[in-house]
């Protein structure tokens, strides 16, 4: 079964992470009302800031994962998010950039400083765990399972700058406008690693399709 890069986003999201979704993009509606519940935390209601938690810590979570690798990481990683966020909410400011950004731009730099800290990449030890449909044909079932494996083996092996602009904008659907807020970047920028990470990461699956293309390229037959 070959993949092109175009494909990858559908398999993404045909094998969402149990239990989770992505964070949906900031609207005027959802920004407002984060400001109220900033503002509401800001004056000491716990539940403000539980709602903030709620909103949020399934999307960072699910970035901490891709970026790591590690689910004990990831777990570690959103815990801090929402330690700093605690500790510097009163430094946030909605007018350069909505809660989101703020959140994933802190998820990002711990995330960063974690991998460097283990001075290794673990493995992606269930960054996709999936349940195929009750319909779907066992045989096709099998080789898309095969196939996301690949796959994010091979996004396993770009370097981060690469990796959290894939995460980030076909993974999880942001703009490049959020990208480039959440990475501290120019638009220009995120569009430029965007592009280099779709580059190599085509040019991996098209290798690894060579690697298992049988020799010759003709059709084998099964001896029983």
């Amino acid at each position: 079964m070959t993949t092109s890069f175009l494909e990858l986003p559908e398999i993404w999201r045909q094998y969402p992470i149990v239990g989770t979704s992505g964070e949906a993009a900031p609207t005027a509606d959802r920004t407002s009302a984060d400001e109220a519940l900033v503002q509401r935390a800001l004056a000491g209601e716990r539940e403000a800031f539980g709602a903030l938690y709620q909103r949020y810590h399934v999307g960072i979570y699910r970035f901490a994962r891709a970026m790591t690798g590690s689910t004990a990481m990831a777990e570690d990683v959103m815990q801090e998010v929402f330690l700093e966020l605690m500790r510097t909410l009163n430094r946030y400011d909605a007018a350069r950039g909505s809660l989101g950004t703020y959140l994933y731009g802190i998820a990002r730099n711990v995330s960063r400083y974690r991998l460097r800290r283990e001075r290794r990449f673990v493995g992606f030890d269930q960054w996709m765990r999936r349940e195929p449909a009750v319909d779907q044909d066992p045989s096709r079932a099998i080789a898309q399972s095969q196939e996301v494996a690949r796959v994010r083996a091979l996004i396993k092996g770009l370097s981060s700058r690469y990796r959290e602009v894939l995460i980030l904008c076909d993974l999880q659907d942001f703009s490049y406008e959020a990208a480039a807020a959440m990475l501290n970047v120019r638009i220009g920028t995120v569009r430029s690693r965007l592009h280099r990470a779709r580059q190599q990461l085509a040019y991996r699956l098209t290798q690894a399709d060579r690697a298992i293309s049988p020799v010759g390229g003709g059709a084998q037959k099964c001896l029983i």
